[in-house]
C-alpha cells in the first residue's frame, strides 16, 4: 500500500472532534458536516484530538479504507483560525499536511508586507 496525498483533495478539520471514533463514525461526520464523501477516494480529512496531540486521517482508495492515527509525544498540533461562516475547515497541500502532523507550524502572525 502506498499513500499519495498529492492526488486527492486534503482537508483539515480545525475544531476539536473525538477521536474514540474509528473510521465508520468519522466518515460519516464527514459526509454530513462536511459534504466530503470519503468513500470515493478523492479525499482525505484530518481529524484532532481536543488536547491536539492526535490526529486521525480517514481516506479510502481501491482496495478499501483507510485510517491513520499520528500522536505527537512532544508539543502539539497547531490552533488554526477558521472563517467565521462555513464549515470549520482548512484546505491543505501535501507538503502543508506533512509539516502539520509533524507538529510544525503552517500559519504564522504576518508582522511584514513582504517577510515574515
Amino acid at each position: 500500500m502506498h499513500i499519495d496525498f498529492t492526488k486527492a483533495r486534503l482537508t483539515l478539520v480545525i475544531v476539536p472532534t473525538d477521536l474514540r471514533c474509528g473510521f465508520n463514525r468519522l466518515s460519516e461526520i464527514a459526509l454530513q458536516y462536511l459534504h466530503i464523501d470519503v468513500t470515493k477516494g478523492n479525499d482525505y480529512v484530518v481529524f484532532i484530538s481536543k488536547s491536539r496531540r492526535s490526529a486521525k486521517i480517514i481516506g479510502y482508495d481501491n482496495k478499501g479504507s483507510i485510517l491513520i492515527v499520528r500522536h505527537l509525544d512532544q508539543g502539539r498540533f497547531e490552533r488554526l483560525m477558521g472563517a467565521a461562516t462555513g464549515p470549520a475547515v482548512k484546505k491543505l497541500t501535501a507538503q502543508e499536511l506533512y509539516l502539520y502532523l509533524d507538529g510544525e507550524d503552517i500559519e504564522v502572525k504576518r508582522t511584514h508586507l513582504l517577510k515574515g
